[in-house]
């Protein structure tokens, strides 16, 4: 009875995986930048806010390479809500991407941020192995990690590179990949 059930657990959170990769591409398009000055405002052209934000950066883009933007969750005087861009034609959000490292040492968008998309199962999964690796990234919603010490990088994608990580059940529940 214990071998089928974790048969059955086993094969849920197969399950979960391959549709986490399918709302993942989904969201392949897309990016979210965090940190922008938000004025707590419902007419703010985010558009406009991410399109001065790539010009300064040395990215051209404009309305057309857009398809949408706005800012995600509710209105809080104490955060700038993070703007989520959906952009028309990936070439563009890649180079966006590519020059993201400009924002290091801007002076003007300090902890201004830009990333991938990601579901909800990638981020823990990503914020879990800050905790644990030395260096976390993602690339068009694969996760990507090198261990303290070591300089091979490590990519999970699919439930058998997660499996590689090989986390206890009560890490999983905590992260909710495990009911």
């Amino acid at each position: 009875m214990k071998m089928e059930l974790d048969a059955v657990k086993e094969e849920v959170t197969q399950l979960k995986f391959s549709n986490d990769k399918l709302e993942q591409y989904t969201r392949k398009d897309n990016a979210v930048i965090s940190g922008l000055n938000d004025p707590h405002e419902r007419d703010e052209d985010t558009t406009e806010k991410v399109i001065e934000l790539a010009n300064e950066i040395g990215v051209t883009v404009t309305r057309a390479d857009i398809s949408t933007s706005h800012r995600l969750g509710s209105v809080s005087a104490t955060y700038n809500r993070p703007i989520i861009v959906r952009f028309a034609r990936r070439d563009v959000k890649r180079a966006l991407l590519r020059q993201r490292k400009q924002l290091k040492n801007n002076a003007t968008h300090p902890n201004t941020f830009i990333n991938d998309d990601l579901t909800k199962t990638r981020y823990k999964i990503s914020k879990q192995l800050r905790v644990e690796k030395c260096r976390v990234w993602s690339h068009e919603g694969k996760i990507l990690y090198k261990e303290d010490g070591s300089d091979d990088i490590n990519m999970i994608d699919t439930y058998a590179d997660f499996c590689k990580l090989q986390w206890s059940e009560h890490k999983l529940s905590e992260l909710g990949i495990l009911q």
